[in-house]
């Protein structure tokens, strides 16, 4: 009698582990709900109904690997933090995060697979001042990995004051310290890291010197409209920050006149390495991992997954390891030093 309940025990066992998906060794290629998660850097609706094709495109694909997804779930979390404590803990499979949010979660049970890939722009100079023409800036035929941040100066007269400043090669610490500044998460590249070592470069102080003056920001969107209104006198962010929708909003939301003409670039950052596609060590083993790089690099190349992976201008994706990221470690420990 023992030994048929310890058989049917063992039975039991082999058939709830079959019905699991682990990166510990099983051999079950089923995963009831992969959850991929997203950094607040847009409207979190508008990215949410942007990828909302990558439900499908990501089951197709790695179906394709032999895997049988089930549901395909995606979030646009609170914050890059969060985003980067989802894929800690295992709350997730998939980050779309930049390098500073990964650099600051590599040790953390993180792992990269990818960079994306996004075109070059018709301005994209180091030199702040070579971006204010009055014109829109574009995008070009350039395929790269990098952008850099851009700090940019709106139409409040405490903004305008400083750009003038600037122009004139005068700015100084008192000028940048006593405006208003919309800043993105810690961990944002162009939101925040790169920007404050372009402080640091040119007044040897930086955020946590006027740290009554900066105003938490989600997302670039919200940034623009706190230019346009005057909640804010500068705000940092992607080279692209006043492309698109937010040069439309600027104009049919905001009621202003021209965003090119309104807002003056007061500095441009080093370049920075594209947002990346990590996973969660905890969720996924390296054989899904590969998948999940596959699939991204593959649905990239249809009309239908470049339209969805287009709200963060990625093009494609290629492959890279840790050591990629190496730069981006060594600003976040910096930046984290100053804190």
């Amino acid at each position: 009698m023992k030994g048929k309940l310890l058989v049917l025990l063992i039975a039991l066992l082999l058939l709830v582990s079959c019905g699991q998906t682990t990166p510990s060794g099983d051999n079950s290629k089923t995963i009831d709900d992969l959850k991929v998660v997203f950094v607040p850097s847009r409207d979190a609706k508008d990215i949410e109904a942007s990828t909302e094709p990558l439900k499908g495109l990501l089951t197709s694909e790695l179906k394709e690997a032999g895997y049988d997804v089930k549901k395909v779930s995606i979030e646009t979390m609170t914050s890059y933090e969060a985003a980067g404590e989802a894929l800690s803990a295992g709350s997730a499979h998939i980050g779309l995060i930049p390098g500073g949010t990964y650099a600051a979660y590599y040790d953390k049970g993180v792992k990269v697979v990818l960079a994306s890939t996004r075109n070059g722009l018709k301005y994209d100079d180091v030199d702040g001042q070579a971006w204010n023409t009055g014109e829109a800036n574009e995008n070009n035929t350039d395929v790269v990995t990098y952008y850099r941040g851009i700090i940019v100066a709106g139409p409040s007269e405490k903004g305008q004051a400083v750009a003038a400043k600037a122009k004139e090669g005068t700015l100084a610490w008192e000028d940048v310290s006593t405006a208003k500044w919309c800043v993105q998460s810690e961990t944002s590249g162009s939101g925040y890291q790169y920007p404050a070592l372009w402080l640091f470069d040119n007044f040897e102080k930086s955020f946590p010197d006027m740290k009554e003056n900066l105003v938490p920001t989600q997302g670039y969107g919200a940034a623009v409209a706190s230019l346009a209104n005057e909640q804010c006198d500068i705000a940092p962010g992607f080279n692209d920050i006043r492309m698109g929708d937010p040069a439309t909003a600027w104009v049919e939301e905001y009621d202003r006149e021209n965003i090119w003409t309104e807002t003056s670039v007061i500095g441009s950052t080093d370049k920075i390495q594209t947002d990346t596609v990590s996973v969660s060590s905890e969720m996924v083993d390296d054989e899904l991992a590969d998948a999940i790089a596959d699939a991204f690099i593959n649905l990239a190349k249809t009309e239908e997954g470049a339209e969805a992976i287009k709200i963060y201008n990625h093009t494609g994706y290629m492959k890279v390891t840790d050591a990629d990221y190496e730069g981006a470690k060594k600003v976040n420990e910096l930046v984290k030093s100053w804190n």
